[in-house]
């Protein structure tokens, strides 16, 4: 069983089936389902894809390899997971679906965090990014705004200052979490400048709902400054998505990231269960790394059971049809 419909969950999928698996993968609710993704208007870093393709596209190409290698995808979210013994039991809202499995792979993934200021769900993933990385490119040789203060702020500001006209750093506080070596070197960037302590208070665009600026509040004096932009990239963190994992025995990190054993790519500390994607990483949170995660959690999968006698062939405890 995968927990999992985003790109590491369909990667295991895809190794698993082709392995004659025929491994289910419990996806969460149709809103989850690689929903990260979702917001990405054009992935342009995943090896192999056309030109322009949308975070959307993706998913569903996925979804199709996926189906093709005989996984099963089923649009709810488990609820809670029993690993004291073999077969496992992964726990759903309706109690018609409760499944067991001899392994697991975690892929949850994780969402990232939004300010939720006003004008910012309109603009959200097409004007307003959480990746520069991911997103960056569009806004060659224009003006961008990057909020936050810890290392993937500063690394999004090194990484714009070479694509972008104008990169605006904005910071809530006057002192940063990142390095000071790294603070630093962005301050001598000289298509860089910083606004401390400020914080994002509206994000405002055109009647063709077209990002033009950002209205900034100091967070001390109250006094308001806009600034002219093309686009914006929130580095605020991002949350796991494993709440659900408290008190199954696996361990969880304080971030909330599932821990991989020591000298292992992908083994937790529950045998037979193994962790892939923004579950575990939260440092490279790419979707062709969560892509990689996800076959080396299947193989890793596979290989675990060809030493260990199955106790049964992933199950349920009433009648179950594929959700699309």
């Amino acid at each position: 069983v995968i927990l999992g419909g985003g790109v590491a969950g369909l990667s295991a999928a895809v190794y698993a089936g082709r392995a004659s698996q025929r491994p289910l993968v419990i996806s969460g609710g149709v809103a989850e389902v690689g929903s990260q993704l979702l917001f990405t208007p054009m992935i342009d870093n995943y090896p192999g894809l056309p030109p322009s393709w949308t975070g959307k596209q993706l998913v569903r190409s996925l979804q199709a390899h996926a189906r093709r290698s005989k996984a099963i995808l089923l649009h709810q979210p488990a609820k809670r997971l029993h690993l004291g013994e073999r077969p496992f039991l992964i726990e759903v809202p309706n109690a018609e679906r409760n499944f067991t499995a001899d392994t697991l792979v975690i892929a949850t993934g994780a969402k990232e965090r939004w300010l939720n200021a006003p004008g910012e769900s309109v603009f959200q993933g097409k004007y307003v990014h959480t990746c520069a990385l991911c997103d960056g490119e569009i806004y060659e040789g224009q003006d961008v705004v990057i909020v936050g203060g810890g290392e993937s702020a500063f690394e999004a500001v090194h990484y714009m200052a070479n694509v972008a006209k104008h990169v605006t750093l904005v910071h809530r506080k006057s002192t940063f979490r990142a390095v000071p070596e790294v603070v630093a070197a962005a301050r001598e960037l000289p298509n860089v400048k910083f606004l401390t302590p400020y914080q994002v208070k509206e994000w405002q665009g055109n009647k063709r709902k077209e990002l033009q600026r950002v209205v900034l509040e100091h967070a001390e004096s109250g006094v308001e400054e806009t600034v002219v932009i093309n686009g914006g990239f929130l580095a605020i963190g991002s949350d796991p998505n494993t709440k659900f994992l408290q008190g199954s025995g696996l361990e969880i990190s304080e971030s909330g990231h599932v821990v991989v054993k020591a000298g292992t790519r992908t083994e937790t500390n529950v045998a037979g269960v193994f962790v892939a994607g923004e579950a575990t990483d939260a440092y490279y949170r790419q979707a062709i790394t969560a892509a990689g995660d996800g076959a080396a959690a299947a193989i890793d999968a596979q290989r675990w059971l060809s030493v260990n006698k199955p106790t049964v062939v992933a199950k349920k405890t009433g009648g179950h049809k594929e959700e699309m």
